[in-house]
């Protein structure tokens, strides 16, 4: 898998048919390892197995082409300064910032099925109680409000272009926009 998002969907599943892999940095920790399962972040689109010494298996091994097809969308996530690393990190009614859909509330976890299988979500609110299921898998597109006080964020409407419209509007004051400046996304929220 590809993110910690994935991560933590992907041991969920794993935990639920008893089976407890350990979580290692790198590749190469994961070779030196004497666990039988270890997890690790990384790209990598098909697994293989090497003489009868260790088996890589990828998320799309397991999980079907579909993962393959969500990589090759664009790449997007949040600041790295604002990420959420964990959902340990989110509190209820604390405001936090998509990057398609700007300022909402998280609200907390939800189970629903999609596609036949059980799937968790984040859940965040916005304007008029408008409600915003976010795979565990895409938490990259979620990072914490950095705005003001918590309870002063403006929510923004779902469905509504005034978010892409203030983003942009950033964007276009930041000089190195051509860069892709970190402070263009870091400033929007």
């Amino acid at each position: 898998m590809e993110s910690e998002g994935r991560r933590e969907a992907l041991l969920e599943l794993l935990h639920r048919i008893k089976l407890r892999p350990q979580e290692k940095e790198h590749f190469i920790d994961a070779l030196k390892s004497d666990e039988k399962f270890t997890l690790v972040i990384g790209q990598c689109e098909h697994g293989f197995a090497y003489q009868q010494r260790f088996a890589l298996i990828c998320e799309s091994d397991m999980l079907g082409d579909r993962v393959i097809q969500r990589r090759k969308k664009e790449k997007r996530s949040i600041n790295s300064d604002t990420v959420i690393r964990n959902l340990a990190e989110l509190k209820p009614g604390q405001p936090v910032v998509h990057i398609d859909h700007g300022i909402g509330r998280y609200v907390g976890l939800q189970t629903l099925e999609a596609g036949g299988m059980m799937t968790e979500y984040v859940t965040l609110e916005y304007q008029n109680d408008a409600k915003l299921y976010v795979p565990v898998a895409s938490l990259n597109l979620i990072g914490r409000y950095s705005g003001g006080a918590d309870e002063s964020a403006p929510l923004n409407k779902l469905g509504s272009e005034s978010w892409a419209k203030h983003v942009e509007k950033r964007q276009k004051k930041c000089v190195m926009s051509q860069l892709n400046c970190s402070m263009c996304t870091r400033n929007a929220n």
